[in-house]
């Protein structure tokens, strides 16, 4: 059976380039493919890589460019139809940009394959009415309850991919049967709403969730939030999938949202941890993220207990 891990880039950063390599050294035999959204321009991908460009434009299969200002991390298949033109294989793996894979990833991969499975993610599950991505797919042909899934990781076979491009096709006819020109954004279905849906047992496809078949790997650092450092090498490990992981300014960025700014005063923190990383690489960024903390509002004493701190460690 031919295998192709697919990396999904939106940009091209110093993180990118750790994280490929990182994937290149995890997936065994199978062939690397990076696949790259050049909607906003050409990314400067090593031409050593084998590279599928594309853009939003998806004319060609007869697809709609929505929503546009983020159309292929909305429709994460979309990137599938064009590899199946370009890239031969069997079963296509695909990543996240900011994706660590442990190093026994192609035990996972073997397993797949041995099984013959149509569809592998993780948390796929019965989705809740509050979902926030639920009433994107009003428009498919779900006579069950709808089931969710997460894809920041996932793989799919060819057949798999198929039965996807016809229920998007087919939709996609429906709303221009209706001349919806500019429809509900809420009216095109979001890709973890699509792929479990699609590609359910019941519909005769091969499913897997990662969570369930493989115990022994781990997954409590596979999140949608709580960013991590590209330089941690402690998520670099045989068993651990790791999600986000970024470099340390964009995860220092993206965590501060979630994160009071109490934390910093914890030296195991991870926010702590971060502002020291991102200081003994010359780049200081604590003014940046005072300045955050303080709009957002510092209470009484802490702000003295703060700037102090900041001098102590040689933030500023």
């Amino acid at each position: 059976m031919k295998i192709a891990v697919v990396y999904r880039i939106y940009r091209w950063d110093e993180a990118n380039q750790l994280l490929l390599e990182r994937v290149k050294a995890c997936i065994g035999e199978a062939q690397l493919v990076v696949l790259a959204d050049e909607s906003n321009g050409r990314l400067p991908v090593p031409e050593e890589y084998t590279i599928v460009r594309y853009t939003k434009d998806m004319g060609d299969y007869q697809l709609p460019s929505e929503p546009e200002h983020n159309c292929l991390w909305w429709n994460v298949d979309y990137g599938l139809y064009v590899l199946k033109d370009t890239i031969d294989a069997d079963f296509y793996w695909m990543l996240d940009h900011d994706v660590i894979l442990p190093t026994r990833f192609p035990e996972i991969i073997e397993d797949v394959s041995k099984r013959k499975t149509d569809f592998v993610a993780s948390h796929i599950r019965n989705a809740s009415g509050t979902w926030r991505w639920y009433k994107t797919g009003e428009l498919m042909d779900i006579n069950e309850p709808m089931k969710a899934a997460l894809l920041m990781i996932f793989g799919v076979s060819r057949k798999a991919i198929n039965a996807l491009y016809n229920e998007r096709t087919r939709i996609w006819k429906e709303i221009k049967k209706h001349d919806f020109h500019l429809f509900p954004r809420n009216k095109w279905p979001f890709c973890e709403v699509l792929l479990p849906n699609v590609l359910r047992e019941s519909n005769n496809y091969k499913v897997q969730d990662l969570l369930d078949y493989r115990p022994d790997f781990n997954f409590s650092k596979y999140r949608v939030a709580h960013a991590k450092s590209v330089y941690d090498h402690s998520h670099y490990t045989e068993n651990d999938f790791v999600h986000p992981v970024l470099t340390p300014e964009k995860a220092l960025t993206r965590l501060r949202r979630l994160t009071p700014y109490q934390e910093l005063f914890d030296e195991n923190s991870t926010l702590r941890k971060l502002i020291t990383e991102i200081t003994e690489r010359d780049n200081p960024f604590f003014s940046e993220l005072y300045s955050y903390y303080k709009e957002q509002g510092i209470e009484g004493s802490d702000n003295l207990k703060l700037i102090a701190l900041a001098k102590n460690q040689k933030w500023v």
